[in-house]
């Protein structure tokens, strides 16, 4: 009698494991389409409106697959929680970053479109695939290495920024420009782990994209 009821149980649970694995490698496989669609943007083959709504494609078909096969909103930090002391401490850490990629550009001044509605929304569709599908898919593949897996995730957010590979930037200029990214992944990453939101990783990542927008960094 036991036996019998050992075996559903043992198939349902592989079968949801199958899923988990299907759903981590699709969004592995997202994040190649995501960069796909980056570095058409950037290499001026898409409109900068379309770019913009494709771009949130992954990210919600990501977190879709993930929330599919079994995980919770909670797992893909998709809910508002206090912002702790450590997870500021870590967010200010980074502002210094971003002062090298503002020396590199050059400044076009106030374009609203920018401003207000595209560069906060690609901020969004970022947090939305980075940080709410990728590092709980990285975080599934390596439960108990959560820095590695928050690591990965932030190499892939830095190899995302393509732009300097498709406008012909000199090397120096192309590590840079993925570098620096990377160390935001890191600490977005590490911050939106620890507090168990994407909340306050996406308002910074907002703010800095909205500054960006007074800039250009084309030749």
């Amino acid at each position: 009698m036991n036996t019998n009821q050992t075996v559903p149980t043992v198939a349902w649970e592989g079968q949801a494991r199958s899923r988990r694995v299907l759903a981590v490698v699709a969004v592995f496989v997202l994040w190649a389409v995501y960069t796909g669609i980056e570095a058409l943007s950037q290499a001026g083959r898409l409109q900068p409106a379309l770019a913009t709504i494709l771009e949130f494609i992954p990210g919600l078909f990501g977190i879709g697959l993930l929330l599919a096969a079994g995980l919770t909103t909670k797992d893909c930090f998709l809910r508002f929680a206090p912002l702790s002391r450590q997870g500021l401490a870590g967010l200010l850490l980074l502002t210094p970053l971003f002062a090298p990629i503002l020396l590199s550009a050059t400044w076009v001044g106030w374009r609203p479109v920018n401003a207000l509605v595209l560069n906060p929304l690609g901020a969004i569709s970022q947090e939305l695939f980075f940080r709410c599908a990728l590092l709980p898919a990285g975080l599934m593949i390596l439960p108990r290495r959560p820095l590695l897996a928050i690591g990965l995730h932030a190499v892939l957010f830095g190899l995302w920024h393509t732009g300097p590979l498709v406008t012909g930037a000199p090397v120096w200029g192309v590590v840079a420009v993925m570098l620096i990214p990377a160390l935001f992944g890191l600490g977005w990453g590490w911050q939106t782990r620890r507090d168990g939101t994407v909340v306050w990783a996406t308002i910074y990542h907002i703010i800095l994209q909205f500054i960006s927008a007074f800039f250009t960094w084309r030749n």
